[in-house]
């Protein structure tokens, strides 16, 4: 079980928001999700609550934004090389899921600074694919919770951080 928290723009689009929903069954947590606009790309970014890892995910066809928000993830969890049964655990109990509301005013600063971020790079360099936009942010380091989503996410999972984040830290 895990609850999308969507930030007022996108919750707006998604529809009904769950007033009171159950906690989260999945290591990284709910996600907190806004949309991102940019003049000839929209897209999805989506953190996880816990490691405050970043996804971002193509806007089109919004009601799909939750099977594509696992896919998203498979990729940037591979990437981290995060072990194949340790993804579909958790993309297994992300198979029941929510739409609320944000509840959390400091993870919501955190999703809306890296939103900006991700304007930057897409205005810099509108060509790059989501999977790289999802990794160049998860190098960001995040002051308000003294970590950085790479390798939060990678002691989370119990695995040494991908030796691409290594060679370049």
């Amino acid at each position: 079980m895990v609850t999308i928290r969507a930030a007022a723009k996108l919750l707006r689009t998604l529809g009904t928001a769950d007033p009171a929903p159950p906690p989260p069954s999945t290591l990284l947590g709910d996600w907190y999700a806004t949309i991102v606009r940019k003049r000839h790309r929209h897209v999805v970014l989506a953190i996880a609550g816990t490691t405050l890892l970043p996804v971002v995910v193509p806007a089109r066809e919004i009601k799909t934004l939750v099977p594509r928000l696992t896919a998203g993830l498979v990729e940037v969890l591979r990437s981290l090389e995060v072990p194949a049964a340790d993804i579909a655990c958790e993309i297994a109990a992300m198979a029941e899921w929510r739409i609320a509301k944000t509840d959390d005013r400091s993870t919501v600063g955190v999703l809306m600074n890296l939103a900006q971020q991700l304007e930057f790079y897409i205005e810099d360099v509108p060509d790059l694919d989501e999977l790289t936009l999802s990794l160049k942010l998860a190098d960001t380091p995040i002051t308000a919770r003294d970590l950085i989503p790479v390798p939060a996410t990678c002691e989370l999972f119990g695995v040494e951080r991908p030796a691409y984040w290594r060679r370049s830290h």
